[in-house]
């Protein structure tokens, strides 16, 4: 068996969440110019396609907005992974479950057991408007969130002022809590090191949606 030959039988065998995974990361790879087999970015296509088109646009979406390198003060802020339950399988529910009601127990969320919720009312948003995100850096470290955490957030956006929310920029995604003064928007950070940032035209960042819940990662 030849390698392509393997490598598209693998794919076969992937669970469509892990078919997911290998298609963002190779596609970020692919656009950073670091990742050069075309052949084996055309046999995810071709997977993704037998199974399901969307898994493939999601991932490119995704590798996407997590790709672009921001050149200000956002750089040293703690960008977002995304973390999708879109494609997950029953047991990869089950097993995420189990890691939020463990979760549960050290801070992060407060919720009842895991057996007696769906897992979109222990995150506490429905699955059509959920988004999961992973956390990577220091800057919300001061609001108790930490590097390889992740943020439930809900694409239901409605701009609070004092609330956390994630926001695209250049690019990239980010999580800061966003303040309302005299009609001037800031982004905040928790970590006293970083700059809040000024808004000074409106369009130039896009809000994605508020923060709900976090899900501290035990290690």
């Amino acid at each position: 068996m030849n390698s392509y030959k393997e490598f598209e039988y693998q794919l076969s065998q992937f669970s469509d969440n892990e078919l997911y995974d290998i298609a963002k990361s190779c596609l970020l790879l692919f656009a950073s110019s670091n990742y050069k087999n075309q052949k084996k970015i055309e046999l995810i296509y071709s997977e993704c396609q037998k199974r399901n088109k969307k898994i493939y646009e999601k991932a490119m979406n995704d590798a996407f907005l997590t790709n672009f390198p921001s050149q200000d003060n956002f750089s040293e802020s703690s960008r977002l992974n995304i973390q999708r339950i879109d494609f997950m399988s029953e047991s990869e529910i089950n097993f995420l479950v189990n890691l939020i009601s463990k979760s549960s127990k050290k801070g992060g969320m407060n919720i009842a057991p895991a057996s007696n919720l769906s897992i979109y009312k222990l995150l506490g948003v429905p699955k059509e408007h959920l988004l999961l995100f992973k956390v990577t850096g220091d800057s919300m470290i001061d609001d108790g969130i930490n590097d390889g955490d992740l943020v439930v957030a809900d694409k239901r956006v409605q701009i609070v002022n004092k609330k956390l929310v994630i926001v695209e920029y250049a690019g990239e995604l980010f999580i800061k809590r966003i303040i309302i003064n005299k009609g001037i928007f800031w982004l905040i950070s928790a970590n006293e090191k970083i700059k809040p940032f000024q808004l000074k035209d409106r369009d130039e960042i896009k809000i994605i949606a508020r923060v709900k819940n976090l899900i501290k990662i035990l290690q």
